[in-house]
């Protein structure tokens, strides 16, 4: 999951950790922002490689706490 305020940080958390999740702050974002970064998420791909080592020191953690 990720917060996103700017469609930026939607496509930078998706490229990065591949996040499928979106929590949007309502005071925080207008509709039409809130659309801009929805369409940046689905839009984005995750780019894998060294991201990866990322993702799996997380489910490491995750598996073993």
């Amino acid at each position: 999951c990720t917060l996103a305020v700017t469609s930026s940080d939607a496509i930078r958390t998706k490229s990065h950790i591949d996040a499928n999740v979106l929590a949007l702050g309502a005071e925080k974002t207008n509709l039409d922002e809130a659309f801009d970064i929805v369409k940046g998420l689905i839009d984005s791909e995750f780019l894998g490689e060294q991201h990866t080592v990322r993702i799996n020191m997380i489910s490491d953690y995750e598996n073993n706490n």
